[in-house]
C-alpha cells in the first residue's frame, strides 16, 4: 500500500495507472483492504485522493465497481463518459463498489473520530475524508505547477513519513487540506454537481456533520488538515448543489456549524 501510494505522487504517474490494464485489479484490490477494515486502509485512502489530483481519475474512481468495470472498461473513463446518470445509481446498489465501502468503513470507524487519540483508523476516517473532499471541490484551475507536489503522502502529524520528498510542499497555500486544489486538468461543472448529488444520498454528510458536531476538541483546537477542517471543507462542497445542500441540512449541518459561531 506504501508503494501503490507513493507511486500515485506524480501527475504523469496518475494517468499511467488509471490508462493501465491492470488498473481495475488495483482499485479491486485496495477497496478489498478498506472493505476489510485493515490497518493499512489509511494508506489506501491516500491513494484515492492522491490519484485524483488528476481530473481524468475522478470519474473512474469515484464510480468504481469492481464487477462490472472488466465489462465496460474505457466507457467510464472521461474521455467517453460524459454523464454519471444510470451508472450512479448501479454504484449505489453495489454493496461493493468503492464509494460504498469507503461510507461502509467511515460508518464502522466513526467512534474512533470521538477519541483524542491518534488511532489508524482515525487516519482513515481524515484521509477518507480528504478523498470526498478532493472528488467534490469545484476546481478553477486547469494547470498546476509539476514542480510542486501538494500531495499529502507523508503526515507529519502521524507516524513516520509515508514520503520523503522534498517536492511534497506542507505550508503551500495551494494545499489541496485548506480549500484549494492542486488537480490538473478539468472536469465539468455537471461531474461535480452529479458525484455530489450521489454522495449526498449516502450517509457520507451525516457522517461530516457528526464529525464537526461532536468534535472531542474545542473549536479553537481545529488545526489545519483536522478531521473537522476537512469535513467542513466537504460540507462546504457539497453546500453549492441544491440537492446536497438539502442532504446537510436534513443532517443537521446549521446545528453543528452553530457550536461553532457560539
Amino acid at each position: 500500500c506504501w508503494t501503490f501510494n507513493n507511486l500515485s505522487i506524480p501527475y504523469e504517474n496518475k494517468a499511467t495507472i488509471i490508462e493501465g490494464k491492470n488498473f481495475s485489479k488495483m482499485l479491486q484490490a485496495l477497496t478489498k483492504v478498506v472493505d476489510s477494515n485493515l490497518p493499512e486502509a489509511y494508506l489506501c485512502c491516500i491513494f484515492f485522493m492522491n490519484l485524483t489530483f488528476l481530473a481524468h481519475a475522478i470519474r473512474p474512481v469515484v464510480l468504481y465497481m469492481p464487477l462490472i468495470l472488466r465489462d465496460v472498461g474505457k466507457s467510464i473513463m472521461p474521455s467517453s463518459f460524459d454523464g454519471i446518470g444510470a451508472l450512479g445509481t448501479r454504484v449505489l446498489d453495489d454493496s461493493n463498489s468503492l464509494l460504498r465501502t469507503v461510507e461502509r468503513m467511515l460508518i464502522a470507524n466513526s467512534p474512533c473520530s470521538m477519541k483524542p487519540i491518534k488511532s489508524v483508523q482515525g487516519e482513515a476516517i481524515r484521509w477518507a475524508c480528504g478523498f470526498i473532499r478532493n472528488v467534490t471541490f469545484l476546481g478553477e484551475v486547469s494547470v498546476v505547477d509539476h514542480n510542486i507536489n501538494k500531495d499529502r503522502s507523508n503526515d507529519s502529524s502521524y507516524g513516520d513519513n509515508v514520503n520523503n520528498s522534498s517536492n511534497n510542499d506542507t505550508s503551500s497555500a495551494n494545499d489541496y487540506l485548506s480549500g484549494n486544489s492542486g488537480r490538473q486538468g478539468v472536469i465539468s461543472r455537471e461531474s461535480i454537481e452529479e458525484i455530489c448529488t450521489l454522495i449526498s444520498t449516502t450517509e457520507i454528510p451525516r457522517l461530516l456533520v457528526h464529525y464537526v458536531r461532536d468534535s472531542p476538541y474545542p473549536t479553537i483546537k481545529w488545526s489545519k488538515d483536522s478531521l473537522e477542517d476537512i469535513s467542513l471543507g466537504v460540507m462546504c462542497n457539497l453546500a453549492q448543489w441544491t440537492s446536497s445542500r438539502e442532504a446537510l441540512r436534513r443532517a443537521g449541518a446549521v446545528q453543528s456549524l452553530e457550536k461553532i459561531e457560539g
